[in-house]
């Protein structure tokens, strides 16, 4: 029988490129965050706010990857209920969104390899990749009435001066989403995530750092998979994030060195890719100057100290 290598050819093509559509959102390693959830208490619950310019994509999404330390074996934290939705939100407030507002799309026990949880959802969500989206978790695991080490955690990126996140946990009981009763905690950060599915067609920056920092400058850089050049902007912490009509300073490198900062100071500096016919999101690292070095005053054993002779120093009379 002859094959037809050509169809073949295209079969496998088209299957590789469903396999690559992901989006990834934070490649932070804070941790101690309880982000999307906390393995060291029995129960947890979080919600978590996702800018659609970090997303930068729409369409169906069919699963969530969510990165642990190498420590994190979820032997005790493994049932998960995950919730989605569509939100006008860009930061928290102090109580979380009613559960009603959100759908569910996963119950069910999940497990870890190579510090990654890969979770297929049960009913893909179709993201209409313009407003914001919010994923909460509830960890429901009680089998061994146990929990996880003190050093089990998640990698989150941190978001100075915004609460992106809720969370709450207790070893009482399970926490119910539709009402919980604890008063939530807010997060400066947000778990880092893949959103599997969706990929994005000018690609936003990734891991944006930012290193050398002093009382008044900074050094900044990124990677990009595609883009002809790059844009950012740098605002002082919790003013309000970009968005895609701002225009930034365009570079052609992916790096750059910010001047003319304040001492002791957060600010959040923000990076975009710009392509041919587009730009992607706007990706956001924080950062806090240090203070600047006090002036060097010269120091006298005297009053009448002559300043073009330090040692012909004279005390006053008496």
């Amino acid at each position: 029988m002859k094959k037809n290598y050509i169809l073949l050819f295209f079969i496998a093509f088209f299957l590789s490129l469903s396999f690559q559509a992901q989006v990834v959102v934070g490649e932070g390693t804070v941790v101690n965050e309880e982000m999307p959830i906390e393995p060291y208490y029995k129960f947890s619950y979080s919600q978590v706010i996702y800018l659609a310019n970090e997303i930068n994509a729409s369409g169906s999404i069919t699963g969530l990857k969510y990165t642990a330390n190498p420590e994190t074996d979820l032997a005790n934290s493994d049932g998960w209920d995950i919730w989605i939705g569509h939100t006008s939100l860009s930061a928290h407030g102090a109580q979380f969104v009613d559960i009603s507002e959100l759908t569910q799309v996963f119950s069910g026990n999940v497990t870890i390899a190579n510090q990654v949880v890969s979770i297929t959802l049960d009913t893909p969500f179709e993201y209409n990749g313009t407003d914001n989206l919010m994923v909460a978790v509830n960890e429901t695991s009680n089998v061994n009435n146990a929990y996880d080490s003190l050093t089990h955690d998640f990698y989150c990126t941190a978001t100075t001066g915004v609460n992106r996140g809720l969370v709450t946990y207790t070893d009482v009981a399970l926490i119910d989403p539709s009402n919980p009763t604890a008063t939530p905690q807010t997060r400066e950060s947000y778990a880092n995530i893949t959103f599997e599915g969706i990929t994005q067609s000018c690609s936003n920056a990734q891991a944006v750092t930012v290193t050398n920092v002093t009382d008044s400058t900074a050094e900044v850089s990124w990677t990009s998979p595609n883009g002809d050049s790059w844009e950012y902007i740098v605002l002082e912490a919790g003013e309000s994030a970009p968005g895609e009509s701002d225009t930034g300073t365009s570079v052609s490198t992916t790096y750059t060195t910010l001047t003319g900062l304040n001492d002791v100071t957060s600010y959040m500096v923000y990076v975009r890719t710009v392509c041919s016919s587009e730009v992607s999101g706007w990706i956001g690292a924080g950062f806090t100057t240090d203070c600047a070095q006090p002036m060097s005053i010269p120091f006298y054993e005297g009053f009448n100290a002559d300043a073009a002779d330090p040692a012909n120093t004279t005390m006053p009379a008496p």
